[in-house]
């Protein structure tokens, strides 16, 4: 019983169809200029006869990753190497007011097959429709200044390379001085990109 079962019977297949290529749990598609991701993320107190797991989605930029490390992007992309990423919960509800966040569980080989179903069709109807908004770095610009979201250290740091790309300089050096208020570790790899963008 299980996420495997589900994953292979439900999302592979729809994913597949979309040109999505499958590495372990994460999945990837190839646009111009942009990487479109999705992956499996399974709990950690999981036992045989009970299963939990989430979804999650992001965009990478090769150039604005290579900016920001001053390196080739590795062949393996991870999910937690893009910028924006999301969980099912808040693609779902993207107002981003509540930070909804959905797990689904598995507790009987009857679950596989109706989670399923629920899931290929998100997936179908609303998932990939909303990542494909995110395709480029305006499209990104657009979305998130639509509403109010919290960014970690490094989110902020990618958004103000996407920014200073586009034409925003003022909002990425805000941004930026954020970040290197954190800790000299942070200023550090300001310091460096800030060298590289500006």
């Amino acid at each position: 019983m299980g996420i495997k079962e589900l994953v292979k019977a439900h999302m592979s297949p729809e994913l597949k169809k979309c040109s999505f290529k499958k590495y372990g749990n994460t999945w990837v598609r190839q646009l111009v200029g942009a990487r479109q991701v999705v992956n499996v993320q399974t709990s950690r107190l999981n036992a045989d006869d009970h299963e939990r797991f989430t979804i999650n989605f992001g965009v990478l930029f090769p150039e604005i990753w290579e900016t920001c490390w001053q390196k080739e992007l590795p062949k393996a992309v991870r999910e937690d190497d893009c910028f924006p990423r999301l969980r099912i919960g808040e693609v779902l509800d993207f107002s981003m007011q509540k930070k909804r966040d959905i797990w689904w569980e598995l507790n009987q080989e009857d679950d596989i097959d109706l989670v399923g179903e629920k899931i290929g069709s998100l997936l179908k109807d609303k998932c990939l429709p909303f990542l494909d908004k995110m395709s480029t770095e305006t499209d990104v610009i657009n979305l998130l200044s639509s509403t109010e979201i919290t960014l970690q250290p490094i989110e902020k740091i990618y958004f103000a390379i996407i920014k200073i790309r586009n034409g925003k300089q003022k909002e990425a050096i805000m941004l930026l001085d954020e970040v290197s208020n954190i800790s000299s570790e942070w200023a550090e790899l300001v310091e460096n990109v800030t060298a590289r963008i500006i």
